[in-house]
């Protein structure tokens, strides 16, 4: 019995040493993967014979129903009953891209079917708390230095020009604490203050 336990114990104490080198415990949190369902997207693609192809936040979703904010712009279609939802790479039910807050949405890439509903959606969301040290406007677009109290990470990131923004004025100057939400490029797509 005692070897029993000690052999669980040693388990369970691997596993969650290898969740951890592979980064799935790590205290930045699981990094998506934009490029590991591809291959997949592009069969299902083929299969619901998609007709188009939208990007944007997902601002609504139900099992029924979705909105996707595209350049400001809200759509809605109804969602196939066969639809296959993606959520960071990994298929997900289409629960898992309800929006985390209020304005930060899940971006995501919508694909339609030939009956206008749709069939795939691909999502993603993926950001960190992070404090600004340092910005600079060069040609015309913001680049930010931001520190990452959690980690200790000091990063240097472009800012979207449509990203999502703190409604005050001195949101760039503070020394508070911002969450930064990346897009599927690896730009900052919005800031949110508390």
């Amino acid at each position: 019995m005692i070897l029993k336990k000690l052999f669980v114990g040693t388990v369970f104490g691997l596993f969650v040493v290898l969740l951890w080198q592979s980064g799935v415990l790590a205290s930045h949190g699981l990094v998506p993967d934009y490029t590991g369902n591809i291959s997949e997207v592009n069969r299902m693609k083929a299969i619901y014979r998609v007709s188009g192809e939208y990007y944007g936040e997902v601002t609504f979703l139900s099992p029924e129903n979705l909105q996707l904010t595209v350049e400001g712009k809200p759509i809605c279609w109804e969602i196939s009953r066969d639809a296959r939802f993606f959520c960071n790479g990994f298929e997900a039910s289409w629960e898992a891209l309800l929006p985390v807050t209020d304005a930060a949405y899940f971006e995501a890439t919508v694909y339609i079917n030939t009956e206008g509903e749709v069939c795939l959606v691909n999502g993603f969301y993926y950001g960190f708390e992070g404090i600004i040290q340092d910005y600079q406007y060069i040609q015309g677009r913001l680049r930010l230095t931001v520190f990452q109290p959690e980690s200790g990470d000091l990063g240097v990131y472009w800012v979207d020009e449509r990203a999502r923004l703190p409604e005050d004025s001195d949101w760039l100057q503070s020394d508070r604490g911002l969450f930064f939400l990346y897009n599927t490029s690896g730009e900052i797509r919005g800031i949110f203050s508390e």
